[in-house]
């Protein structure tokens, strides 16, 4: 179950940082089929978003793959990581 939710109280919907995202018609489970979506993602650090769960990095992240949760981190910090290529906990440990 920790892979697929967070604890009561450790959700990052409750800091307010993250959220779920959807486009269109296509619910969030679905997101990545949106002819858009490459895209949307490319799109994110522009806004200070990141893709929190990426894909194949569930022993890094903890959680498995969620192409629909975005995280807010800041503008600066989001290219910085996407320009990086590593996930926000490979990032944050390298650098923190």
């Amino acid at each position: 179950a920790d892979e697929t939710c967070s604890r009561p109280g450790h959700s990052e919907h409750t800091t307010g940082l993250g959220l779920d995202i959807a486009l269109d018609q296509y619910k969030y489970e679905e997101v990545e089929n949106h002819p858009q979506y490459s895209w949307f993602l490319s799109q994110l650090s522009n806004y200070g978003f990141i893709l929190r769960y990426p894909k194949d990095k569930e022993e890094l992240t903890g959680y498995s793959y969620e192409s629909w949760h975005i995280r807010y981190v800041g503008k600066d910090l989001a290219q910085k990581i996407e320009k990086s290529g590593l996930t926000f906990d490979e990032y944050y440990a390298r650098n923190y």
